[in-house]
């Protein structure tokens, strides 16, 4: 009996451990998106500018 509850344990453990690397890998892979979608704004914004400035 005792063996079984440990090896549960060790599961749930595990199952948590693998949930939570998961979650935090999208959540930084979603970060990094976000500062991506950001960059490509603005850089695009500057280049209107430039060509506003060249006519």
């Amino acid at each position: 009996m005792q063996k079984s509850t440990t090896f549960n344990w060790s599961v749930e453990k595990l199952l948590d451990a693998i949930f939570e690397a998961g979650f935090m890998y999208l959540l930084k892979g979603s970060l990094f998106l976000d500062e991506l979608e950001k960059y490509d704004r603005q850089s695009k914004a500057m280049r209107r500018e430039d060509r506003r400035q060249e006519y």
